[in-house]
């Protein structure tokens, strides 16, 4: 386990240390994902994928209204299922 301290700045910015940024291959721009598990707070990088539509097999089931805000979703929840 890699653990490393920060400070919440005055703006509620936070830098993640460099070791945390390397092992998890975290760039500016780079999504996450915060998430309140078992009373500790836990940052989950967005997986990128190569073929977005892979992570949506078996997801869709009838007429979908906003595609891309479904993908999004659907995305969001596996990743956290995945963390879990």
């Amino acid at each position: 386990m890699t653990m490393a301290t920060t400070k919440i700045r005055a703006d509620w910015r936070v830098t993640i240390p460099s070791s945390i940024r390397d092992k998890f291959g975290l760039t500016i721009g780079k999504e996450v994902i915060f998430v309140d598990e078992d009373d500790k707070l836990v940052l989950v990088p967005v997986e990128e994928y190569e073929k977005p539509t892979e992570a949506l097999e078996g997801s869709v089931k009838g007429i979908v209204d906003r595609p891309k805000q479904f993908a999004r979703d659907h995305i969001r929840s596996k990743l956290l299922r995945e963390h879990e």
